[in-house]
């Protein structure tokens, strides 16, 4: 076992405990009953992203990753892709506590025609606890509406997020998003930090 001052100082033992960690997540790779799930909204949905978006290119090098998401989904549409699922581990983002449901479901769920904006606030944090409270899973978000809660990862990509772009002011976007709402650089920060939240996760299992 290299301990944690090895691993601070770095140099040779560093590269040691690297390679020992690769070939650990390599085997985990290898097993048939690993499964990453990927579940969220347009934040983590493959679909019409570019090759380059964040959730393509972790697709694309991790064979076991598999994505749920799907946009413009609520938390409980969130919690929805969850159900019958299993998974060594689940990487889920929250969305807006304002959103409702699908709009192509409301026939299922009438109720939230006749909703107060705040009681639909409220049940999207009770779903959003739900959703915490699952084995085995890493959640995160980048609505601001998540930036307290001490069990959500808050990822405030200012730079590099469309989420920031006043379009309802007319504001016109002057960087390209190429896929998830993010620019090229904001795909790649956010693939390197679910690839090492993954491979961390992994090596405590």
């Amino acid at each position: 076992m290299i301990s944690s001052t090895e691993w601070v100082t770095g140099g040779r033992n560093r590269k040691v405990y690297s390679d020992e960690r690769q070939k650990r997540i390599d085997l985990w790779r290898e097993l048939s009953g690993t499964r990453i799930l990927v579940c969220g909204d347009s934040y983590s949905d493959p679909e019409g992203a570019s090759e380059r978006s964040w959730i393509n290119r972790l697709q694309e090098s991790h064979s076991c990753v598999v994505s749920k998401a799907v946009a413009g989904a609520s938390n409980r549409d969130i919690l929805k892709q969850l159900k019958d699922e299993t998974w060594t581990l689940a990487i889920i983002n929250l969305t807006s506590l304002k959103r409702v449901v699908n709009i192509l479901k409301w026939d299922r769920y009438p109720q939230h025609l006749m909703q107060s904006m705040h009681q639909i606030v409220e049940q999207n944090k009770r779903i959003a606890k739900q959703i915490i409270s699952l084995p085995n899973t890493v959640v995160w978000s980048p609505f601001p509406h998540y930036e307290t809660w001490p069990d959500v990862h808050y990822r405030e990509l200012r730079d590099h997020d469309d989420i920031w772009v006043d379009y309802e002011a007319g504001e016109i976007p002057t960087k390209q998003y190429i896929g998830n709402h993010y620019t090229e650089e904001g795909n790649d920060i956010t693939y390197q930090w679910v690839t090492q939240i993954i491979e961390q996760r992994l090596c405590e299992l």
